[in-house]
């Protein structure tokens, strides 16, 4: 097989070329990694090599590829929750859908179990890519466990998560658990070369995404980007050290996250990274950053390692709270009240 679009990850392309070989994969697999990675990418690859009609490769013209490469295969499933709706009638989608989604519920776990019997349509099998990403409640697990013990035999299921320990031990017992790491940096200066990003500024990205090449995309130019601007915000603001600007901060930290917790969880994410990055920001060469990088070092710069190191324990605090799954008030607050130990402010 010729180069795949997935970078990096050689147990990942093994697993493909057997898959492309043998037209078999284990019925219920999840893949696992952080957003960014390239899970959805990765899972299309393996609906590509299953229906593929020719030898697997990515430049075969056989009927099941093109519709793939036209996202209008009548066999692929891909199953979210939308925050506007529900899965609703059980229709072919694209695994590079996109939406705005929120925790998978039982209801739409049970149209699958209702939906899997049915033939598929052309293919010798039917693949249902079922993204948990942003979280699939306890009772729609155990739901899916019973379509899980005794699939249909033309049935595929792909789950994707960030991380196996969202799901109970009773799924992991059932799926095959393939996880997608990181990029080294020579796959992530190919990947980069083929978006044509410049060595520079594809050296700064490496660092700041940590070899997270779809986070990287995202912040190559991010000033856009409401969680960046926020951030940079955020680092700019405190400089003043004005009491009404942490008030007006939390504000639109709230705003920004609205009830979603993962999305405050990835600016924390984001803010402990600048962080750290900030501690090496005297031997970095910060002209390989996207702008709102040097901006925000430039900030963090002036309150020295110690504050910096402050902030690192109350970020870290709220990361730890949202796992836990303190109220969303609560996290804010918290995190609001920390900040006021690290700083003095003007009335």
């Amino acid at each position: 097989m010729s180069q795949l679009t997935l970078y990096g990850n050689p147990a990942l392309h093994d697993f493909l070329h057997t898959a492309a070989a043998t037209k078999k994969v284990p019925q219920a697999l999840l893949i696992e990694g952080a957003k960014g990675l390239g899970k959805k990418t990765f899972a299309g690859e393996i609906a590509r090599v299953l229906f593929c009609q020719g030898d697997g490769l990515p430049s075969c013209g056989c009927s099941a590829c093109v519709k793939l490469a036209r996202n209008s295969h009548p066999d692929l499933f891909y199953i979210a929750e939308e925050k506007d709706g529900d899965a609703g009638v059980l229709v072919p989608r694209p695994i590079s859908a996109e939406s705005v989604m929120k925790q998978l519920s039982v209801s739409t776990i049970r149209k699958i179990s209702a939906h899997a019997p049915i033939l598929p349509n052309e293919a010798p099998s039917k693949l249902y890519a079922v993204d948990c990403t942003f979280g699939i409640s306890k009772e729609a697990q155990n739901a899916f466990l019973k379509i899980l013990e005794e699939p249909p035999a033309f049935v595929q299921f792909i789950l994707l998560s960030n991380s196996r320990s969202d799901l109970l031990d009773t799924i992991l017992s059932r799926v095959q658990v393939l996880p997608v790491l990181p990029l080294n940096r020579a796959d992530f200066f190919l990947a980069a070369q083929a978006r044509e990003l410049n060595e520079g500024a594809a050296e700064g990205l490496f660092l700041l995404s940590e070899g997270n090449f779809g986070e990287a995309l995202s912040l190559s130019e991010p000033m856009d980007d409401p969680m960046v601007v926020l951030s940079l915000d955020f680092f700019q603001g405190f400089v003043s050290g004005k009491a009404w600007e942490i008030l007006l901060l939390m504000e639109q930290f709230s705003d920004f996250a609205g009830k979603d917790r993962q999305k405050l969880y990835n600016l924390f994410a984001f803010l402990r990274k600048m962080c750290y990055l900030s501690f090496a920001a005297a031997t970095l060469d910060t002209r390989q950053f996207p702008p709102f990088c040097g901006a925000a070092l430039e900030a963090l710069a002036a309150w020295g390692p110690s504050k910096i190191g402050a902030l690192l324990a109350v970020i870290e605090t709220a990361m730890e709270q949202i796992d836990a799954n303190v109220t969303f008030p609560a996290c804010l607050t918290a995190f609001s009240a920390g900040l006021h130990t690290i700083f003095a402010y003007d009335a």
